[in-house]
């Protein structure tokens, strides 16, 4: 009797194991012919475009574009039909576009990605079929929004000629059937934006009391620059070594500290520069701006806040005016990712020290040369 009951719970225990068991050898198994289809669809379309066989594209795409696979996203459709010269099905996209719709009414949202294989190859024939569009035999509107969308295709497109085109088309077709695609789709006015890092060595040249009992050293710069159409906005650090020129004694809190020549002093100077572009040259670029600081000058005896207290020169806010020169030495581009640049930046300003501690005075005018990398749309 003890055996069967034995048995019976060791089947118990078993059961749930063999049941998850075979659970795992379905979903292992199981294959979904559709997906499988779509993605190796997505395949041979690429495939057969690269070897511009594109009576078997058609045959692929349309295959593929009904209702049981979705397989393609409104950009793609979009795409493919550029290369096909397919300009009918391209107006009948725009006009019918749904903005929060288009990009989600598709099957299988993880598919083989094609759409920046079918942007490099629009990008290879854009002069051909800009010049195909130029000569179609079409209304002037359908003809006018077929250009503006190239040209956002373009690798490095002209931001003003995109703004002009867009605001003659809104101008001139104000009753437009492909308006809620102007609107909802492409791009509003673009103003020029870029961002930039630079990371270099500087000097400092203090003035009266601190430039006679200091001299500097080369230091350390970093900044982060944000330009909006002309509007220049910098995050920026500085950093130096002033060594002492002679032996001098200080009290800190009661404490007297005794200083070498040539002891090691720490300049550190952070803030925020704004200024406003002046040219509008690809190559060199010329800056003036204004800037807020805060500024600290300290010795450099202990490892930490809590061995002891620095003697302190400067402790305080700062403002002053200075100039950024930037030569752009090569652009380039990476990937999807906009255009790049490397150059070569020249600043130079001069900081207002509001207050100095124990009876110093003087600013820090100051120079730095740095390399830069930018990316975004700085042709001005």
């Amino acid at each position: 009797m003890r055996f069967i009951v034995f048995i019976i719970l060791l089947l118990e225990l078993i059961q749930p194991q063999l049941a998850k068991s075979q659970v795992i050898d379905e979903i292992k198994a199981y294959v979904d012919s559709n997906e499988l289809i779509l993605n190796n669809g997505r395949k041979l379309l690429v495939e057969r475009i690269n070897n511009k066989d594109y009576q078997k594209a058609k045959e692929i795409y349309e295959y593929l574009n009904q209702e049981k696979y979705k397989a393609f996203h409104f950009e793609e459709q979009v795409y493919f039909s550029l290369i096909v010269n397919d300009w009918d099905k391209i107006l009948i996209l725009f006009e019918n576009y749904e903005a929060g719709i288009q990009n989600f009414n598709f099957n299988y949202h993880y598919s083989y990605p094609i759409a920046y294989t079918l942007i490099e190859m629009i990008q290879e024939q854009l002069d051909s079929i800009n010049i195909k569009i130029k000569i179609l035999d079409i209304a002037d509107e359908d003809k006018y929004i077929l250009d503006l969308y190239c040209h956002l295709l373009e690798r490095d497109f002209d931001v003003e000629e995109y703004n002009n085109k867009l605001s003659y088309f809104q101008k001139n077709y104000k009753s437009s059937k492909y308006n809620n695609f102007i609107t909802n789709y492409l791009p509003k006015k673009i103003v020029k934006t870029y961002i930039n890092f630079s990371i270099g060595t500087n000097n400092a040249f203090p003035t009266e009391k601190i430039n006679t009992d200091f001299e500097t050293n080369l230091g350390f710069n970093m900044s982060g620059d944000f330009t909006f159409d002309r509007v220049f906005t910098s995050i920026f650090v500085m950093t130096s070594n002033f060594n002492s020129k002679k032996r001098f004694n200080a009290i800190v809190n009661s404490d007297t500290l005794s200083f070498k020549e040539n002891d090691r002093f720490l300049f550190t100077e952070a803030g925020l520069k704004t200024g406003y572009h002046l040219t509008r040259n690809t190559k060199i670029q010329l800056v003036p701006y204004i800037l807020m600081s805060y500024n600290t000058l300290e010795s450099t005896l202990y490892d930490n806040n809590k061995d002891g207290e620095e003697y302190k020169i400067i402790n305080s806010f700062g403002y002053g005016i200075g100039a950024v020169t930037e030569l752009r030495l090569i652009t380039f581009r990476y990937g999807p990712y906009g255009p790049s640049y490397l150059g070569l930046r020249l600043d130079g300003g001069y900081t207002f020290i509001a207050n100095h501690k124990n009876g110093y005075s003087g600013n820090i005018p100051y120079i730095s040369l740095a390399i830069t990398w930018a990316v975004g749309a700085f042709d001005f």
